[in-house]
């Protein structure tokens, strides 16, 4: 999508009014640091700055995706900040820009997306792990409702300002910036998937993973309730969870103060293949001790090796067993021998 149709939907403010209230909210910063770009640098690398704010908006989002813990989020925006200000130099201006707000923003319309029906949230829970840029292509092209938003918003955001403190020939001149600065960027992405190099990070990533510890229980992670206010979603299942359910689906509630149904959550906290599993569906908050977790390809490398073992073992004893027949039949071939000379 071209800078220049972000401008045309910024021209029909009540259709995205939410998403630009939003903007301002969650990422104040912006509205500081895009008077300084327009007043410091030339009206080309202006539209480059958009074009590589809107290229780290989309690697930003899909980072999301993974369920990084706030300090991975923290390290990976400053990273991102890095980024911009080696893109675009000689700006004091990106000083001042905290992407970490732009992370809660996407954040927020990630989460739009996955409560917005069954369908979408089985989508997003099922995405690859970015584990590589054909990966990271996968989960950008399902996210491109979730980044339209964004970069929308982001466009309304600014072009206001473009537009009072630019001629028409700048104005044409950023565009073509942003063009340039899409199709030609100087410096690459730092494309970061979790468990690169971090302590903290498990390099198994969520979808190899198998729980194998003991089960965490119920009462450790929620509590049942006995109301539940109308027309509240259960965030696993996206069916309402009502007071009135019994056995496995009653209500329980997180000390997040998130409901949901007693079997939904318990299997999200103990059968789930990913790492975040005792973070609320919800929230993100973490609910309770996580479960022990193996990558599946190691217990798997591990069967097939005691299997191997096995074989290997039942070769040996079936070579020992022949080597011996062969000895037996070597003698009792050679005294046949003997006697028939003998003879």
């Amino acid at each position: 999508m071209s800078w220049l149709r972000h401008a045309s939907l910024a021209l029909f403010p009540e259709e995205f009014r939410a998403d630009l209230d939003e903007l301002h909210r969650y990422f104040p910063s912006l509205a500081i640091v895009v008077p300084g770009v327009v007043s410091q640098v030339s009206a080309k690398n202006v539209g480059w700055f958009f074009a590589t704010l809107e290229r780290t908006a989309i690697i930003l989002t899909a980072f999301l995706t993974q369920h990084p813990t706030p300090e991975q989020i923290q390290r990976y925006c400053k990273d991102l900040e890095n980024y911009l200000e080696m893109e675009c130099r000689d700006c004091p201006a990106l000083r001042e820009l905290d992407l970490r707000e732009l992370a809660t923003f996407c954040e927020a319309k990630l989460e739009g997306r996955r409560l917005s029906g069954p369908r979408a949230f089985r989508e997003v829970s099922s995405l690859p792990p970015l584990t590589n840029r054909e990966a990271f292509w996968i989960v950008s092209a399902f996210l491109e409702p979730v980044t339209v938003q964004v970069l929308s918003a982001m466009s309304q955001a600014h072009i206001p300002t473009c537009r009072s403190n630019m001629s028409f020939r700048e104005f044409v001149e950023a565009s073509r910036g942003y063009k340039d600065g899409m199709l030609h960027s100087t410096i690459e992405l730092p494309f970061t998937y979790l468990g690169d190099s971090d302590d903290d990070v498990n390099s198994d990533m969520d979808d190899d993973l198998q729980p194998t510890g003991e089960r965490i229980l119920i009462e450790d992670f929620c509590k049942p309730v006995q109301s539940v206010p109308e027309g509240v979603a259960c965030a696993v299942c996206m069916v309402d969870v009502h007071e009135d359910n019994k056995n496995e689906e009653r209500p329980v509630i997180t000390k997040c103060a998130h409901y949901f149904h007693q079997v939904c959550l318990d299997s999200w906290v103990n059968e789930s293949a990913m790492n975040g599993a005792n973070a609320c569906p919800q929230c993100r908050a973490e609910m309770c001790q996580a479960r022990a977790r193996e990558p599946v390809s190691r217990l798997q490398s591990e069967a097939q090796e005691a299997e191997d073992g096995d074989f290997i073992d039942s070769m040996q004893e079936e070579a020992l067993h022949a080597e011996g027949e062969i000895n037996r039949g070597s003698g009792l071939f050679s005294r046949l021998r003997s006697r028939f000379r003998r003879n």
